[in-house]
């Protein structure tokens, strides 16, 4: 596992933890979320969703943490440079 992977693994342990959830519960909610946004009929996200790349042949909650984490950095910066 990568280091960014690792790091999206310990950030799912930690928010459970915070929010005195079942580490596993987390991740099923997170999986769920996942899954809404990728069968999400609205062609517009539908058509950002064609950006998401995972390594395996259906992506795991790390892999759309750092995809959607990425996402927001790009929204933010483009936000600063209109301002």
């Amino acid at each position: 596992m990568n280091k960014n992977l690792r790091m999206a693994a310990i950030t799912i342990s930690a928010m459970a933890e915070q929010h005195g959830v079942p580490e596993s519960q987390l991740r099923k909610e997170l999986a769920e979320a996942m899954d809404y946004a990728i069968n999400n009929p609205d062609p517009t996200v539908r058509e950002q969703i064609k950006a998401f790349s995972y390594s395996g042949s259906s992506p795991t909650v790390e892999e759309f943490i750092l995809w959607i984490t990425e996402q927001a950095k790009t929204r933010l910066e483009l936000i600063r440079t209109e301002n």
